[in-house]
């Protein structure tokens, strides 16, 4: 994950505006959250995604297997998650 740097992760698709962009590949707001969230899309696991290789950039965690360590994710953290990079 962290060698993505500072790139948007995010998923391209027009199906689908809860997990991903509303955009397909290819489309002039491929790339721009600020048009997603016109579009009343969220890119929820992409916000996600990229909040976790903040985290893990941030604190240098090692990634562990056990469910017991794992953060639950809800919609209530998505909103303040999206929230974060907009």
């Amino acid at each position: 994950m962290l060698s993505t740097g500072d790139s948007i992760i995010a998923e391209a698709t027009s199906e689908d505006k809860i997990w991903g962009t509303g955009f397909e590949i290819g489309h002039e707001f491929e790339k721009v959250p600020s048009e997603w969230v016109k579009m009343g899309s969220f890119n929820i696991m992409g916000f996600a995604l990229m909040q976790a290789r903040d985290i893990i950039r941030q604190n240098d965690y090692k990634i562990e297997q056990s469910v017991d360590q794992r953060e639950t994710f809800t919609i209530k953290n998505a909103k303040e998650i999206y929230d974060q990079f907009i």
